[in-house]
């Protein structure tokens, strides 16, 4: 079952059982329920890989290098946040208390990427070279 259909199931759970008030319906409900989200999940995980093909394979160097333009603002954000910390402690401390503040995920999805992206297309480049 995908993600997105366990968190459907699990919101409408309360739902179909008052609509299916035999277990039996409702499990089957579920079941097609589970079936055709998990058809859409495939269908935008194919429709998000077409985009990026398509961005992979443009003339224009804007779509070819959004993603890593992405890794480079995010980096210098970073980059600039310590440069206001060494040279004003107070707005530094002011800066990271505000984004102390942020989810702890939010920094998962936004540095993971970011910290992944350059190593891993140094060895991709590398890699190409050595063939």
């Amino acid at each position: 079952m995908s993600a997105l259909a366990t968190v459907f199931t699990a919101a409408l759970g309360p739902v179909l059982d008052k609509v299916f008030p035999d277990s039996a319906e409702r499990m089957k409900a579920e079941a097609e329920l589970a079936g055709a989200l998990g058809d859409l999940d495939a269908r935008m995980a194919e429709a998000g890989s077409n985009v990026m093909v398509a961005d992979a394979q443009s003339p224009s160097w804007l779509p070819r290098n959004a993603r890593p333009l992405v890794s480079l603002v995010g980096l210098a954000a970073v980059v600039s946040l310590v440069i206001v910390s060494l040279a004003d402690p107070a707005r530094g401390q002011a800066a990271a208390d505000a984004l102390a503040s942020l989810p702890a995920m939010l920094w998962v999805t936004v540095l993971g990427p970011i910290g992944l992206w350059f190593p891993l297309r140094s060895v991709e480049k590398y890699l190409g070279r050595a063939r």
